[in-house]
């Protein structure tokens, strides 16, 4: 009987080692609940989202770096898109084609109106500056230095000129600030021939002396003359 008794009072008593095993399964499984969700091995990063490129049109006034070079040139979009690059007119008289959306940036947006391209261009063809056959300087397209040479065709529709160099070279459609006509350097005269003089009146010993001189001429002349003759 005692030993039945002593069996039940232990049943009766919890195991101290039980209930720390509990506390521990409680604490981590708290833990858990509080901690970050773990994102899956498999999930793909979330994209970053860049801003669309700008865009411009034809007539916005923008600074552009030429040539892909650090230095900003000021000048006029005349086309393109940002798929195959704009086009753009220097205000020095150069050009550039296909250039990138990164290399622009706008200085002032064209708001409508009058396109300044064709009106530029008609003033141009309405009142031509130049003529086929003039004597010009110019500056080649992607040069700063002008070469001597003569306007062979224009103004065309976009107003430019053709122009022949001295050096054998030719450019089409140059715009008429690379352009510029050299004055004719006008004949210098003939020098009209200076009136004659006229002669100061001899005086009377002078006419004398001048008679006497040509008279001993005239005896000598004789004088050799019959000498002459009678060897």
């Amino acid at each position: 009987l005692a030993a039945l008794a002593a069996a039940a009072t232990a049943r009766a008593q919890p195991d101290p080692r039980l209930a720390v095993a509990v506390a521990a399964l409680a604490s981590a499984q708290e833990t858990a609940n509080n901690a970050p969700p773990t994102p899956a091995a498999d999930a793909a990063p979330t994209p970053k989202q860049e801003a669309p490129e700008r865009t411009y049109k034809r007539g916005d006034k923008v600074d552009v770096r030429y040539k892909g070079g650090d230095k900003y040139f000021p000048g006029r979009v005349v086309g393109g898109n940002n798929q195959r690059g704009y086009d753009v007119n220097y205000d020095d008289g150069e050009r550039e084609v296909g250039v990138q959306a990164a290399l622009v940036r706008l200085v002032e947006s064209f708001q409508g109106g009058e396109d300044p391209f064709v009106a530029k261009a008609e003033a141009e063809r309405a009142n031509p500056s130049l003529f086929k056959g003039d004597v010009v300087e110019a500056s080649k397209k992607g040069h700063k230095e002008y070469l001597p040479g003569k306007v062979r065709g224009g103004p065309w529709d976009d107003g430019t000129y053709d122009v022949d160099f001295d050096d054998g070279s030719r450019e089409n459609r140059l715009p008429t600030a690379k352009i510029r006509k050299v004055q004719p350097v006008p004949p210098v005269p003939p020098k009209e021939p200076a009136p004659p003089q006229e002669a100061t009146p001899k005086s009377e010993e002078t006419r004398a002396a001048e008679e006497a001189r040509a008279a001993e001429a005239r005896a000598a002349e004789e004088a050799r003359a019959a000498e002459a003759r009678a060897a």
